[in-house]
């Protein structure tokens, strides 16, 4: 319902950690699966925002998306990746890296 109203100069924060694990978004939205993208809805590709958004967004998203392509294919055709074994729960600044396999090590070609 949209009755809600907030009093004026109310200050509003949106979670990008909260938004990117919705459930009426999201399915399993705490478990990776990197499938989720493949065949995504708009409302998902939409709610997906790593660098932000409006004006405060993040200013250096420009050149992240030109160097990600070129960081993947210089690992790739450089280095093979082993899966090392199940990490730990753990804090990284305020994000939590959760129990996963993605842990890796490289082995130079």
């Amino acid at each position: 319902d949209n009755d809600d109203v907030l009093p004026s100069k109310s200050i509003c924060i949106a979670s990008h950690y909260l938004q990117h694990r919705h459930e009426n978004i999201y399915d399993n939205p705490d478990e990776y699966d990197w499938e989720r993208w493949q065949n995504a809805t708009e409302i998902a590709k939409k709610a997906f925002m790593p660098f932000g958004a409006g004006r405060r967004k993040c200013p250096g998203q420009a050149l992240a998306n030109l160097e990600i392509p070129y960081v993947c294919r210089r690992l790739l055709s450089e280095y093979e990746f082993a899966i090392v074994e199940p990490g730990r729960s753990h804090f990284v600044g305020t994000l939590q890296i959760v129990d996963s396999q993605v842990l890796v090590k490289a082995i130079e070609k």
